[in-house]
């Protein structure tokens, strides 16, 4: 970590120091602090398309209530799959997800079927298994936290 903060006071405008600095975070369950860098990422990279999967992720499922934002979750995940025309599943699951998150549970519902189809299309296995966990909260009528 020290490396990097080293990185951001020499570069404090560099995304990719941010972007790296979020992954430490989230692993040490700092994820107020890596919120901040992964914003600070979308400052300068807007279209950065993992920070954008990353943060709605973050704001649409995290536990915590005073971390999750549905409405910006939605907002970031509907912008992520109008750039990769809803074609990747990780990032319909995390529309899926953020939809749920604002309570719109039969559009996640939806959504959730696609990234499953997605997923099966493109041989994930793993993927198909867990989003179809997903989907039954979504069908439940309840949002997916992690």
């Amino acid at each position: 970590m020290r490396q990097y903060q080293e990185l951001l006071r020499l570069q404090p405008g560099n995304p990719e120091t941010h972007f790296q600095i979020a992954r430490l975070l989230l692993h040490q369950d700092r994820t107020a602090e890596a919120i901040r860098h992964l914003r600070s990422v979308l400052k300068s990279k807007p279209d950065h398309l993992i920070t954008l999967n990353n943060l709605a992720w973050l704001l649409a499922t995290h536990q915590d209530d005073a971390i999750r934002d549905g409405d910006e979750a939605l907002r970031l995940a509907i912008k992520l799959n109008r750039q990769t025309a809803g074609k990747n599943p990780h990032f319909v699951s995390t529309l899926a997800a953020a939809l749920a998150a604002v309570g719109r549970f039969e559009d996640a519902a939806r959504a959730a079927r696609k990234a499953v189809s997605l997923a099966k299309e493109s041989k994930q296995a793993e993927l198909v298994e867990q989003i179809k966990a997903q989907l039954q909260q979504y069908e439940s009528g309840k949002p997916y936290r992690e």
